[in-house]
C-alpha cells in the first residue's frame, strides 16, 4: 500500500486492493489480490518504469499480457476493441469436485415447478448431514458474482437455506451446476464499440414469497457488460402518489 501510494496512485475508496492514477493523459490502475499483482495502463513506458520500482521493493514474476486471474480465464481481441472473461475452467472444477461429470446440463438455474419453502423432515436432515451443501453454494456465489450474473438470482436464493437445507434445496444447487455445465463457456465482454454509459434497470414483482413479501431486482450495464447485478426481498413498499 504505502510503495503505491509512494508512486501517486490513489486508493479506491471502494475496494482496498485497487490502486489508480486517472488524467486525459494517463491511465494505471494496480489490483492486488494476495500475491497477485495486475497493472492496466496505456502508457508502455509507464508500465516498465513501474515493473521496475516494484522489482526493486518484491520479487516478482512477471507473466506478460493477463490471460489468467483468479481463475479467470481473459481473452483480447485488438482488432474488434474487445475484453472478455469466463469461468470456464472453474466450472469444470466444481463438476469434477461435486461428481457431475455424468450429469445431463439443464436448461435453467432453477425448475419454476419446484417449491423451495417445502417444510424441512428430519429424514431430509438426515440425508443432508453427509452433503456438502454449504461448499456446494459457496462454490456458485463464486461464479456468480463473477463472470456468471446469470446465476446470481438462483444462487442468492438457495443461500437462504444454508442453515437448514433440504434435499430439494440440494437437488436444486446441483441442478444450478448442471446449468453451468451446458452453458460453461459463456462469458462477458467489455465491448470497444458499446457507449461508455451507465444505464440501468430495475423490476419487481408482488408478494410472491410465503411471508408475502415481494423480490426486487436490478442490473446496470456500461459498455454493453453487467456490471452490476442484485436480487433482494423486499419487506414493504412505500407508495409515493402525486
Amino acid at each position: 500500500r504505502e510503495m503505491c501510494e509512494d508512486l501517486d496512485l490513489r486508493r479506491s475508496d471502494y475496494d482496498p486492493g485497487v490502486f489508480h492514477l486517472i488524467s486525459p493523459e494517463l491511465t494505471v490502475i494496480i489490483v492486488i489480490h494476495v500475491d497477485d499483482f495486475t497493472l492496466v495502463t496505456n502508457n508502455l513506458a509507464i508500465m516498465q518504469r513501474l515493473k521496475s520500482e516494484l522489482a526493486e521493493h518484491y520479487e516478482l514474476t512477471d507473466m506478460g499480457n493477463a490471460r489468467w486471474l483468479l481463475g479467470f480465464e481473459i481473452q483480447r481481441d485488438r482488432i474488434a476493441r474487445n475484453v472478455s472473461m469466463n469461468q470456464s475452467a472453474y466450472v469444470d472444477t466444481l463438476i469434477s469436485r461435486f461428481k457431475m461429470e455424468e450429469a445431463h446440463p439443464a436448461a435453467t438455474p432453477l425448475d419454476p415447478a419446484v417449491n423451495l419453502f417445502m417444510p424441512v423432515t428430519a429424514e431430509d436432515r438426515d440425508a443432508m448431514a453427509s452433503r456438502p451443501y454449504a461448499q456446494l453454494i459457496g462454490s456458485l456465489m463464486y461464479a456468480a458474482i463473477g463472470t456468471r450474473p446469470d446465476i446470481m438470482f438462483a444462487v442468492s436464493t438457495l443461500a437462504r437455506f444454508m442453515s437448514d437445507p433440504s434435499v430439494i434445496h440440494w437437488e436444486a444447487g446441483k441442478r444450478v451446476l448442471r446449468y453451468l455445465k451446458g452453458t460453461r463457456d459463456q462469458r462477458l465482454t467489455f465491448r470497444g464499440d458499446a457507449p461508455a454509459v451507465l444505464t440501468g434497470f430495475t423490476d419487481a414483482d408482488w408478494a410472491s414469497q410465503p411471508h408475502r413479501h415481494s423480490i426486487s431486482g436490478f442490473t446496470f450495464i456500461k459498455c454493453g457488460l453487467k456490471v452490476r447485478v442484485l436480487a433482494i426481498v423486499v419487506e414493504k413498499y412505500h407508495a409515493f402518489i402525486r
